[in-house]
């Protein structure tokens, strides 16, 4: 997760204050939407696996060099020619800041500009790989 210690030098703003009631509720509405993106790219992310097996396996039994119950060779194959990416579940980010909140006993929350994109504005390091696994895995 990212820290609560982030200062921006091209910001004249380092901090805001935000009331720890709010903060606790965006966060509960970014996992939720986190936890059903990923259960969708996942469920994407294994029709993808199914028909590229089914695939390796129509390819394995047409070779003399491999036979279907070889399983172990076609993983080997699979790991060799397959390239999807498995979409990642970053719900421990969300749950390690929620369970600062919770320990916090304050109600009002300092945050940092890095805070806020991660908190409130959904924005984690991670983002932009988990939307493009995503959008790979979509609408199958």
């Amino acid at each position: 997760m990212g820290g609560f210690s982030h200062h921006s030098r091209d910001s004249a703003v380092e901090k805001i204050t935000v009331e720890k009631a709010r903060l606790v509720a965006r966060l509960q509405e970014n996992l939720e939407t986190h936890k059903k993106s990923f259960k969708e790219a996942y469920a994407g992310y294994l029709d993808a696996r199914a028909t590229a097996i089914v695939r390796i396996a129509e390819v394995a039994s047409a070779t003399d060099h491999l036979k279907k119950k070889d399983r172990k060779k076609l993983t080997e194959v699979w790991n060799t020619y397959s390239n999807l990416d498995v979409p990642q579940d970053h719900s421990k980010d969300y749950d390690q800041a929620l369970a600062l909140m919770d320990w916090d006993t304050k109600e009002d929350m300092d945050l940092s500009i890095q805070d806020f994109e991660y908190f409130i504005n959904d924005n984690w390091e991670w983002t932009g790989k988990f939307q493009r696994t995503m959008s790979s895995y979509s609408n199958r």
